[in-house]
């Protein structure tokens, strides 16, 4: 009887939910999915055969012969963790503004300020999500372009690094339109 009336509730919390809200939770979903794809792989950039991600960065010497090493044992120790910090952070951002459009229980926490116009409160969380998920970017490109290299090699971008472009670009459209609500 109790899973009845709480699925009820859901139910019933989905269908009084605004056009903008739902649009911005169907698109706050795939970023979060894409950006979470991102997180967990090493494939964000390349520069001389070495793929680096956030966790871990994956030195090929030869085919067939290659080591997986976390990150923070690389060139640039303070950076890395800079950069953990700041994508975690735009990771929870992204999951909080979800989980605020799914739910109502985070509403007393919201300044009285926001608090009557919630999507506003949410569209700032996306912000500065998206700000942090962008910055989190060039501050990745902007370590592995300082490293040293005999013949000055640009950083490629790889799929990872596009699939957190796309979760930002994503996330800042959920924001534009909570905004407009």
């Amino acid at each position: 009887m109790f899973r009845m009336k709480s699925y009820q509730y859901k139910t019933s919390y989905l269908r009084k939910m605004l056009l903008v809200e739902k649009v911005s939770l169907v698109l706050l979903i795939p970023a979060n999915l894409c950006f979470s794809l991102a997180a967990i792989t090493h494939m964000w950039f390349e520069l001389s055969g070495v793929h680096y991600g956030l966790w871990w960065a994956k030195f090929c010497q030869f085919p067939g012969n290659c080591q997986l090493v976390p990150a923070f044992f690389t060139n640039e120790p303070f950076c890395y963790h800079l950069l953990q910090v700041a994508c975690l952070f735009a990771w929870g951002g992204l999951s909080l503004a979800a989980y605020m459009l799914l739910s109502t229980k985070m509403d007393h926490r919201i300044p009285k300020t926001l608090r009557s116009k919630r999507q506003i409160a949410i569209s700032l969380i996306c912000f500065m999500s998206v700000f942090a998920m962008s910055g989190a970017l060039y501050l990745f490109y902007f370590i592995l372009d300082e490293f040293p290299t005999q013949p000055k090699v640009l950083p490629e971008l790889k799929w990872s690094s596009m699939l957190v472009g796309f979760a930002c670009l994503l996330e800042f459209v959920a924001g534009i339109l909570l905004l407009q609500a």
